[in-house]
């Protein structure tokens, strides 16, 4: 009984932590290039894979979608970490007068993306770009790595 206690205690604490982060705003001021570049500098310094990045905005985004762009790269990033025992890790961004486009790659254990996810990573992505009228797209297998594709429309 105390260790069940104990647990729920643990879990609590971590939805806490998850609810404050994500109504925290993670940009806090920064372009979103230079929170991107310390999201890549922690992950290295966690996994020692340093990610290939490409930025190339040639319009500047809204900061919903700016976050909603950092989001999916921090959930991403988080997951490649965890689950895909990845050796390459590529992102890229590119705007243009109609939308924005994030691809995030790696060549990581991939899994079966008709079966339901065990956590909230992947859905959460998916409600944040929904939620923003955009589309999300993830191509993935058991051995060939993970493709993340999400567009969202500027105005």
């Amino acid at each position: 009984m105390k260790e069940a206690k104990q647990l729920g205690t643990q879990a609590l604490q971590a939805v806490r932590e998850s609810v404050s982060g994500m109504r925290s705003t993670p940009l806090q001021g920064q372009l979103l290039e230079g929170a991107i570049a310390i999201l890549t500098q922690e992950f290295h310094h966690t996994t020692g894979i340093q990610p290939y990045c490409q930025i190339q905005l040639s319009f500047p985004l809204s900061n919903p979608s700016s976050t909603v762009v950092y989001r999916v790269i921090q959930e991403g990033l988080t997951n490649i970490c965890k689950h895909a025992n990845a050796t390459a890790v590529c992102i890229q961004i590119q705007s243009n007068a109609a939308a924005v486009s994030l691809i995030l790659q790696d060549n990581g254990n991939g899994f079966r993306v008709n079966e339901k996810p065990s956590g909230f990573g992947l859905q959460g992505m998916r409600e944040r770009i929904l939620g923003l009228g955009g589309q999300l797209e993830i191509v993935s297998e058991p051995g060939a790595g993970c493709w993340i594709r999400a567009v969202l429309p500027r105005s």
